[in-house]
């Protein structure tokens, strides 16, 4: 059971970040003070164990507390997994709702590009369908038709992301 617990919290943040950027940073938080509650109170139970001399369900129950530890003092490795799982699972479950809607844009005005807007704020998350390809290329070496098909969108404000197979990127516009 203590280890369950102590899988629940990183467990918790990917699915938040596989259900909407939004739905992570309203409840990210607030989960993880949760954790770190119920993390608490499994060491004051363990302690209280320990002292009846109940050595091994103290010891059992106290690998809550101490994963709970080792994830806090690495949060930033922990976010950044949650973050990039959960936003794999999303782009996963929906790749073929973006399949559809690409299969509907004109294919002879060049590459197609198409944005799919996860949200957020300081910027936002999104899913960038980009037949050429150029969206991961330096400003410089982006062709004048790309530059073209960006303008007036959220990508002239500036992108940075990772590639995920079949011309589809998931990026931060910095706006």
């Amino acid at each position: 059971m203590p280890l369950a617990f102590a899988m629940a919290g990183p467990a918790g943040l990917v699915l938040l970040w596989s259900i909407s950027f939004d739905a992570a940073f309203m409840f990210a938080f607030p989960f993880l003070g949760l954790w770190a509650l119920a993390a608490l109170i499994a060491l004051v139970v363990a302690v209280i164990l320990a002292i009846g001399r109940r050595w091994l369900e103290a010891l059992s129950l106290a690998l809550f507390p101490l994963a709970v530890l080792v994830a806090f003092l690495n949060f930033m490795s922990m976010w950044g997994f949650a973050v990039q799982t959960g936003e794999y699972i999303h782009f996963r479950v929906k790749r073929a709702a973006y399949l559809a809607d690409i299969a509907k844009l004109p294919m002879d005005k060049g590459p197609r590009l198409a944005i799919f807007d996860w949200g957020g704020f300081a910027g936002s998350h999104a899913v960038v369908y980009d037949e050429s390809d150029e969206i991961m290329l330096s400003k410089e070496k982006r062709s004048e038709a790309w530059k073209e098909r960006i303008a007036g969108t959220e990508l002239a404000c500036g992108v940075w992301g990772e590639p995920v197979g079949d011309h589809f990127y998931i990026v931060r516009i910095a706006c």
